[in-house]
């Protein structure tokens, strides 16, 4: 991957986080959310970004994860895998990477796994998706994330389901 990629991907990974994440200076997040809320944004491309990697580097357990979905909407992988789908469709949308680079790259292990992971965010596969949007010629920043209405409340609410 060329140098002008990675700048984008940090990029990217930096307006995704922003967008669609919990913000981690807030005064009301108590301190052992706070540290996995910036572990998970740090680390977002990793794929060594599990829940088991996060309860090593904080020493925290399941009574965490549990106050972390009171206060993102959701628990932890799927906070995760929500974030890293996002940034998986901002990569496509620039027509960077393919899906399967695209994939590596927001630390899913393959192709795979962000289709599947795709289609439950969005009711739809990634693949016939790009082909639509590949017959409608549509601007390649134009990614719709609200193209399955039932599930739009994902962004707003930081529900997964």
């Amino acid at each position: 991957m060329r140098a002008d990629f990675e700048v984008t991907l940090e990029d990217l990974r930096q307006e995704v986080v922003q967008e669609y994440g919990v913000n981690p200076k807030k005064k009301t997040l108590p301190p052992d959310v706070k540290r996995w809320v910036e572990l998970i944004h740090e680390h977002l491309t990793s794929e060594e970004l599990t829940i088991g990697w996060l309860m090593e580097q904080t020493h925290f357990n399941e009574k965490t994860a549990r106050r972390f979905r009171f206060i993102s909407g959701s628990y932890p992988k799927s906070y995760i895998t929500r974030l890293r789908v996002v940034l998986a469709c901002k990569l496509l949308d620039c027509e960077a990477y393919d899906i399967t680079s695209a994939a590596l790259a927001t630390g899913f292990s393959d192709r795979s796994t962000l289709s599947k992971a795709y289609k439950k965010h969005f009711g739809m596969n990634l693949s016939e998706s790009l082909k639509k949007k590949q017959k409608k010629g549509e601007d390649k920043n134009s990614h719709d994330f609200s193209q399955n209405n039932s599930r739009i409340d994902i962004f707003i609410t930081f529900t997964w389901r």
